[in-house]
């Protein structure tokens, strides 16, 4: 992966990007004990377009749209 990963937007721990046997791939913060976020953007297009997952990943809502 070339895209740095944002840190976790819920604690602001380093987070892991795992793909499973599907389709869907998920974010994984790890700080397990005090928050344990997994987060994975299922639909047809960030299924597809790995960019799309980082970018959508990476997004924050103070970000310049």
């Amino acid at each position: 992966m070339e895209e740095e990963l944002k840190r976790c937007p819920f604690c602001g721990a380093e987070v892991t990007y795992m793909s499973l046997a599907t389709p869907m791939k998920m974010f994984y913060c790890q700080n397990y004990r005090n928050c344990g976020a997994i987060v994975s953007f299922d639909n047809p297009y960030a299924n597809r377009f790995e960019k799309a997952r980082l970018a959508a990943w990476n997004r924050r809502v103070n970000d310049d749209i």
